[in-house]
Formats: structure tokens, sequence, C-alpha cells
């Protein structure tokens, strides 16, 4: 994809545990990278992913991405409920 809208290898970023892999590029290139299909999603769905990666080691796709961390969450505090009851 990169190499179809003309965004140089050398801008490629991995930080890790952060953001992932990724290309920052401008609006023009983005128009362009949608147009050979890329797909638009949101911030919250990107942070959602990378949450999900981090979990289950995948992205899944954008459009659960928001309600699956939600339901993670909910359970991690079920859990943290669970224990903290257990402990008393």
């Amino acid at each position: 994809m990169a190499a179809k809208i003309g965004v140089a290898r050398k801008w490629w970023q991995s930080p890790e545990k952060k953001s992932g892999s990724h290309y920052d590029i401008c609006l023009s290139k983005k128009a362009l990278a949608i147009q050979y299909g890329a797909i638009e999603i949101t911030c919250r769905q990107a942070g959602a992913m990378n949450s999900r990666r981090r979990v289950r080691c995948q992205l899944g796709k954008p459009e659960d991405a928001e309600e699956w961390v939600q339901k993670f969450r909910e359970k991690q505090k079920k859990k943290k409920q669970k224990l903290k009851s257990s402990e008393k």
C-alpha cells in the first residue's frame, strides 16, 4: 500500500506497545490510500483495535473494536471485584 500511494518505506513506524506498525500520512495520501482499498477508521477504533491486539494478538474488525474493549473492561472489572470479595 505504501508504495502504491508514494509513501517512502523509511517513514514506517513501529513503536513497541504503543500504536503498532503504521505510517503517518498527509490527507492527500489518505485519500489515495482509501481509493486503493484502505479502510478509514476513527481514532477510537484504532485504539480499541490496538488494545485487542495486545490481549488477543489480533486486531479484529474496526466495526466491533470499541464494543470488544468495553466488554473486555467489564470482564476485567468483574474479575477484580470477585478477587476483592474473595479476599475478605
